[in-house]
């Protein structure tokens, strides 16, 4: 058997490549927090989970390793879409963030819905 100073310890178990792990994980959720994508308030997590299996002479033992990290939901921003009706079938088309006017295509070209409902 090994001696006391020669026992596994959190920091050296997968020569200290556990450690690294969790310090990662802990960065990829600070970096989480500070995404505006993310929600504010979101729980975030790092879990490290170990488990131990011995051979049947309980003289070697595998260490099961695993640093497991829940992050916040990503929030895609919406889109708009501007629904009308083309050759009798329903389309839509996303507006622009920049759009103030009702739009569409007539042969290629742009038309004010507005000044077309009033021609």
């Amino acid at each position: 058997m090994a001696n006391e100073d020669e026992t596994v310890t959190i920091n050296s178990l997968l020569g200290g490549e556990l450690v690294q792990r969790i310090d990662e994980a802990i960065q990829d959720v600070l970096n989480d927090i500070a995404d505006p994508n993310t929600p504010a308030k979101s729980k975030r997590e790092v879990v490290m989970r170990l488990g131990f299996i011995s051979d049947g002479e309980r003289q070697v033992v595998v260490a099961d390793c695993h640093v497991i990290k829940k992050l916040g939901e990503q929030q895609m921003p919406m889109a708009k879409l501007l629904l009308g009706i083309s050759g009798g079938r329903v389309c839509a088309v996303e507006m622009s963030s920049r759009q103030t006017d009702l739009e569409e295509y007539v042969d290629g070209k742009v038309v004010d819905i507005k000044e077309r409902k009033n021609a």
